[in-house]
C-alpha cells in the first residue's frame, strides 16, 4: 500500500516526489492481423515489494474502453499476434525467469510453452502461425547437454534433474569465485558478464512434445530473428569479427529452419542492427551506423536485395538519425522513427524514388510503432501534457486517434506546467534550442527560481514530451521553479555537423550554449538570480561539475552518474570506444587532452555546494571518478555531500527501483531549496 505521505499527496494539485507510485506507463504496442485490436503493455510501480508489474492490456482501434488481458502480478511483456490472429504470444516473468506463453485471442488461461533453464524471450511467429523463434541464453557446456539430449543419451528422471541443478548452481557460484576477466568488456548493466551467448530457438506448436530446437551455435550472440515471407528461412544478426566487444561490425545472415551453416547477407557496422524483411520477400532494411567515430554518427536506413546486392542509403540526405524501420503492407515503402528538433516523428520514404516524408510529429515524442498489415500506425506518444498513450494514424499520417487516456484520473486532480519553446543564439551566432517549464500559476510580474537540467548522451537530445523525465520536470515547476532544458551543439536532431560540434572538444562551446540560454532566460525578468540551481545525469552529470568548476552564478549543484575524469573512466567503463571516437585518443597518448577536459581538473574552482549521486553498481560512468571527485572537495573543505545507492546501475532515475527514484528526486528537491533559502538543509542520511 502507498505509505501516508503518498496518500497526502492525492490530495494536492502540486504534483510531488511521492507521485511517482500513481504513473503509469504504455509500451510496445501491437496491432492484430486486420487491424481490429492493439494489444499494449501497460507498467506500473508495485510499492509493496519496491519493484514494477506490467500486464498485456487490449485496446480496439475503434476506441473502447482497454481491458486487462494479462494476469500481471510480475512481468508480462512482449505481446505478438499470430498471424493469422487467434493467438497471442507474450513472455512473463510470473514462475520465476522469463518464458514463452501463449494464450487464446479471445482470452482464457495462458499455456507456458518454454521451460528453458535461463529463460526464453523475444517470441516471433513464422508466417503460417505454426511456429515460433525465440532467443535464450546458453553456454557450450548447456549447448552440449541439449545435443545429448536431442541424441537420446540424457533423459533424466525427476531426483536426476535436481542433482544437475544443484551441481550446475554450485559451478555458477565458483565462477565468480574468484571471477577470471578474459573479455574486453566484461561487465555492463549492473552485472558481470558470464560464459553464455543468445541464441535463436525454433519451437513447432503442431509437435506434441514442443521441444524448442536450437538453430545457432557457437560462441556468438545470434539476435533479432525475422521471418522470410516463404517461412523456410529467417535472418539474423550476429557480431563475430574480430573482438566482438572491440568493433560495431554486425553481419546480418541467413539461416534454414533445417539447419545448415549461417548464409551472409550483409556485413554492416552500428548498435542494435535489426533486418526487416519486405512483406513481398523481395528486399531487406537494416539501420546502419558507420563506424568510423560511431558515437556522433548519424544512423541511417538502408535498403538491399533479399538475394543479395550492393546496400541503397534511403536516408541519407534527411541529415537525422532514424531508427525502428517498419515496411508497408505492399512493400513501397518503409516507415520509420526519426529525432528532429526536439522531438521524435513517424516518417516514410518510398522506394521507388527515394521521396521522404514526415507523417506524424508536432512537438510530441512517439517511441514505439508498429503497423499493420493494412499500413494502419499505432504507436506510443509522450506529450507534455502527459507521459504515455497509445495512438492510432492512417497510412498517410492523417486521422490520429488517441485510444488511451491511462493517467487520466491522477492528471485530473493535478496542476500540470505549461511549455514555453525558445530559440536564442549562442556566442557564435549558432541558433540554440530550449525550452521552458513554468508553475502552473506562473506570473511574469513575479521572481522565481530557476532549474537547469542537461541531459546525457551526449548526443541525445531532450524533448519537450521526453517521457522519462515529465515527473521530473513537473515535480520541480510545481514546486515553484522555472526549468530550463536545452538541446547545446552535440545533441541529436539538429543535423551531422550540429551532433558532432564537441568532437574533441567536451565542456567548451556546449557549456557555452547552455549558459547563453541561462542569460536568455534571466533577461526576461522573472528569474531570481540568487536563487538558479543545475543538475544533470550522464554527460549532463559531467557537464554539471564542468560548470561549476568554471561558473559561480549557482546557489546549488547536483551531479548525477556523471563522469568526472576522463582518464580514469576510459578503462572502467563498458562504453571505453566512447573515448576513442569523442577524442581519437587513448589516455597512454595523450593524457593532458583527457586531463584537459575533465572536470576534476577544476576542482580547486567548484566553489558551487554540490551533491553527488550515484549507482554502486553503474558500469555505464563507474562510481570511481564519483569518488574521486568526493575526495577531493571533501580535501579542499567545500561543501559536498556524496549519496551512493546499493543494487543500482546508470538506469537509477528510468528504471531503478521505485523507493530509489523517488528518494533521488526528494532529495533534489531538498537539496536546492535548502539552498535558495526556502527551508532548513535536511540530513541526507
Amino acid at each position: 500500500m502507498p505509505s501516508a505521505k503518498t496518500k497526502l499527496s492525492k490530495e494536492n494539485s502540486s504534483i510531488v516526489p511521492e507521485d511517482f507510485y500513481e504513473l503509469k506507463v504504455v509500451s510496445d504496442p501491437r496491432i492484430s492481423p486486420g487491424g481490429s485490436t492493439i494489444a499494449y503493455v501497460q507498467q506500473e510501480p508495485d510499492y509493496e515489494n519496491n519493484s514494477y508489474k506490467s500486464a498485456i492490456w487490449l485496446v480496439t482501434t475503434a476506441g473502447d474502453e482497454p481491458q486487462k488481458f494479462t494476469i500481471g502480478e510480475k512481468q508480462d511483456h512482449s505481446p505478438r499476434w499470430a498471424p493469422n490472429g487467434n493467438k497471442l504470444a507474450f513472455v512473463s516473468t510470473r514462475n520465476g525467469k522469463p518464458q514463452i506463453y501463449l494464450i487464446d485471442a479471445y482470452g482464457g488461461e495462458a499455456v507456458q510453452l518454454t521451460r528453458m533453464l535461463n529463460g526464453a524471450y523475444n517470441p516471433v511467429w513464422s508466417p503460417d502461425s505454426t511456429k515460433l523463434l525465440f532467443l535464450s541464453d546458453t553456454n557450450a557446456e548447456e549447448r552440449q547437454t541439449e545435443n545429448e539430449s536431442k541424441n537420446g543419451s540424457a533423459k533424466l528422471d525427476a531426483a536426476a534433474k535436481k542433482r544437475l541443478d544443484e551441481e550446475r548452481k554450485k559451478k555458477e557460484e565458483e565462477k565468480a569465485d574468484p571471477r577470471v576477466i578474459t573479455r574486453f568488456i566484461y561487465r555492463t548493466g549492473t552485472s558481470y558478464l558470464d560464459d553464455r551467448q543468445t541464441h535463436i530457438y525454433l519451437l513447432d506448436l503442431n509437435d506434441k512434445e514442443r521441444k524448442p530446437t536450437r538453430l545457432t551455435d557457437g560462441e556468438f550472440d545470434y539476435v533479432a530473428p525475422a521471418w522470410e515471407p516463404d517461412g523456410k528461412t529467417l535472418l539474423a544478426s550476429v557480431r563475430r569479427v574480430g573482438d566482438t566487444d572491440n568493433n560495431t561490425i554486425v553481419d546480418i545472415v541467413r539461416l534454414s529452419i533445417k539447419g545448415g551453416k549461417p548464409q551472409l547477407v550483409v556485413r554492416t557496422t552500428g548498435g542494435g542492427v535489426e533486418a526487416k524483411p519486405s512483406p513481398y520477400g523481395k528486399h531487406i532494411a537494416y539501420v546502419m551506423t558507420p563506424e568510423k567515430r560511431s558515437s556522433a554518427q548519424n544512423s541511417y536506413l538502408m535498403v538491399l536485395p533479399a538475394k543479395g546486392g550492393t546496400p541503397r542509403n534511403l536516408t541519407e540526405k534527411l541529415d537525422r538519425s532514424v531508427n525502428s524501420p517498419a515496411w508497408s503492407h505492399d512493400s513501397k515503402s518503409i516507415y520509420f522513427l526519426c529525432a528532429d528538433r526536439g522531438e521524435q516523428s513517424i516518417w516514410n520514404v518510398t522506394l521507388v524514388d527515394d521521396k521522404i516524408e514526415k507523417l506524424v510529429g508536432n512537438n510530441r515524442s512517439i517511441q514505439a510503432l508498429d503497423v499493420s498489415n493494412t499500413s494502419l500506425l499505432a504507436y506510443m506518444l509522450a506529450s507534455p501534457t502527459t507521459p504515455s498513450d497509445i495512438f492510432t494514424a492512417r497510412s498517410d499520417g492523417s486521422q490520429e486517434k488517441r485510444l488511451t487516456h491511462i493517467n487520466k484520473e491522477f492528471l485530473a486532480k493535478k496542476k500540470v506546467a505549461p511549455v514555453e519553446e525558445i530559440w536564442y543564439e549562442s556566442f557564435d551566432g549558432v541558433k540554440i534550442h530550449g525550452w521552458l517549464f513554468k508553475p502552473a500559476d506562473f506570473d511574469p510580474k513575479k521572481k522565481y527560481p530557476l532549474a537547469v537540467e542537461i541531459h546525457g548522451g551526449p548526443h541525445v537530445m531532450w524533448s519537450p514530451s521526453e517521457r522519462t523525465m515529465w515527473h521530473e520536470w513537473q515535480t520541480f515547476a510545481s514546486a515553484g521553479y522555472v526549468v530550463f532544458a536545452s538541446n547545446p551543439r552535440g545533441s541529436d536532431g539538429y543535423g551531422y555537423k550540429f551532433k558532432d560540434a564537441i568532437h574533441l572538444n567536451w565542456g567548451t562551446e556546449d557549456s557555452q550554449d547552455m549558459l547563453l540560454g541561462v542569460d536568455e532566460v534571466v533577461k526576461r525578468g522573472y528569474i531570481d538570480t540568487k536563487k538558479m540551481v543545475i543538475t544533470g545525469g550522464s554527460y549532463g552529470g559531467f557537464m554539471t561539475a564542468w560548470i561549476i568548476g568554471h561558473d559561480n552564478r549557482f546557489a546549488a549543484a547536483f551531479s548525477q552518474r556523471g563522469v568526472y575524469n576522463l582518464t580514469s573512466f576510459y578503462g572502467c567503463s563498458d562504453a571505453t570506444l566512447l573515448i576513442e571516437w569523442e577524442f581519437d585518443a587513448f589516455p597512454w597518448d595523450k593524457p593532458e587532452l583527457l586531463w584537459k577536459h575533465s572536470p576534476i581538473a577544476y576542482v580547486k574552482n567548484i566553489k558551487t555546494p554540490l551533491f553527488i549521486k550515484h549507482g554502486d553498481l553503474d558500469f555505464r560512468a563507474p562510481i570511481n571518478t564519483a569518488e574521486e571527485l568526493y575526495i577531493a572537495l571533501k580535501k579542499l573543505g567545500r561543501e559536498v555531500v556524496f549519496v551512493r545507492y546499493p543494487r543500482e546501475g546508470h538506469e537509477l532515475s528510468r528504471s531503478g527501483e521505485p523507493k530509489h527514484r523517488v528518494d533521488r528526486l526528494t532529495r533534489m528537491l531538498d537539496w536546492f531549496d535548502s539552498h535558495i533559502g526556502r527551508k532548513k538543509q535536511k540530513k541526507n542520511k
